[in-house]
């Protein structure tokens, strides 16, 4: 977990190699809650837990995100929002 007092903390989603340097290389699951928060969770860690855990934070947060998860995959940050609209792409030309 990356807490920032400085509101910061959500915005190293941006720089890839900074989330590679904070967490590791390795495959994540990655969250915030709100823009003082980075959270990691390792890529098989089960779904509902994480979601537990990012939805409680999200509650304690004065202006929460609500953003979808992001990942660390191969060394690059999607977010799995893109992943949501390519499968939906792929059902649509099915």
């Amino acid at each position: 977990m990356l807490r920032s007092p400085a509101g910061c903390a959500s915005s190293v989603l941006l720089v890839p190699d900074q989330v590679r340097r904070l967490f590791g290389g390795q495959d994540q699951v990655l969250a915030a809650p709100g823009r003082h928060t980075l959270l990691s969770f390792p890529m098989d860690a089960p779904t509902l837990a994480v979601a537990e855990i990012v939805v409680e934070m999200e509650q304690s947060e004065l202006a929460p995100l609500f953003l979808d998860p992001f990942a660390l995959c191969d060394g690059e940050v999607i977010w799995e929002g893109d992943l949501v609209d390519d499968l939906d792409d792929d059902l649509d030309a099915g």
